[in-house]
């Protein structure tokens, strides 16, 4: 069943995220007033080259992409708008899914619109995100898993501590009618790698990199 995007506001009260600053950011919980900016993003076919949907042909589209992600249950999944403090635009999103609490581990997400690459916002939210994941949520392990031809977004999982674990991943992924290769990336807790510390390493992104949502 698709979720109405009409009712689909926020994560129940108790429940959903809290919001996350950076020197030039706020990663405030997704919210379906949130679409309008969204749909300018995800209405471009080299923002959603990489993602796990479509590009959105339309306002009422990106409602729907919205509700669903909205219609999860933030122990499972999350998703933050990233929000310009200057502007206050929404310039794109960070998330984590297949979040597996017995097993303290998850995966990680993010898109940003074209007009902010190269300017280190990926960077620094995503690592704003991997900083809350570990220190609010338990986690141990962050994993993201990357197409061979995101190259900008394994250069960004390099970049911010993340070990390449895998060889290419044969059709590990269907998006629509067509199966995708992946390489899986990994970043363990402090406490699970003493020789890395537990906020990644700070660095501009050449290029807004976008991987699985």
């Amino acid at each position: 069943m698709t979720p109405d995007p009409e009712t689909q506001n926020n994560p129940p009260a108790g429940c959903a995220p809290v919001s996350i600053y950076t020197a030039r950011l706020e990663l405030r919980p997704l919210s379906i007033s949130d679409a309008e900016d969204l749909h300018l993003i995800l209405g471009d076919p080299l923002v959603t080259k990489y993602l796990d949907l479509p590009t959105s042909e339309s306002l009422n589209q990106t409602r729907q992409f919205l509700a669903q992600w909205l219609y999860v249950l933030p122990e499972w999944h999350a998703t933050w708008s990233i929000v310009h403090l200057q502007s206050r635009r929404v310039i794109g999103i960070v998330n984590y899914h297949h979040r597996e609490i017995w097993n303290e581990r998850l995966e990680i997400g993010y898109f940003l619109a074209q007009a902010c690459w190269g300017r280190g916002f990926a960077t620094e939210a995503v690592e704003a995100l991997i900083s809350h994941c570990f220190r609010s949520l338990g986690v141990h392990r962050i994993e993201a898993t990357i197409e061979p031809e995101n190259i900008a977004a394994q250069k960004l999982a390099h970049r911010l501590g993340f070990i390449k674990e895998s060889q290419t991943l044969r059709h590990r992924r269907k998006v629509g009618g067509t199966y995708r290769d992946e390489i899986m990336f990994g970043l363990l807790s402090q406490a699970g790698n003493p020789e890395k510390s537990e906020q990644p390493a700070t660095g501009n992104a050449t290029e807004g990199g976008i991987c699985r949502v």
